[in-house]
């Protein structure tokens, strides 16, 4: 499944629907209404330290052996 970040921005209900129907999820109102409220950049930005890449970042520094953000190798 491809999906574009424009076509989100622009119906982002139709994109969430398209990808449940992909995954074979039943979709409910109910369940539409709670995923859009979660993949809105208010709820993301409010929960900003869940959704940053610190865990793959961190990994790469380990792999590599370079100091992580705390010091740490």
């Amino acid at each position: 499944l491809w999906m574009f970040y424009e076509d989100m921005r622009e119906d982002l209900p139709a994109c969430v629907r398209r990808i449940a129907d992909f995954m074979g999820i039943p979709l409910t109102e109910e369940l539409l209404a709670v995923t859009l409220e979660h993949s809105s950049f208010r709820f993301m930005r409010d929960r900003a330290s869940q959704f940053d890449d610190h865990f793959v970042r961190n990994a790469g520094y380990a792999e590599l052996k370079l100091k992580d953000e705390a010091g740490f190798t």
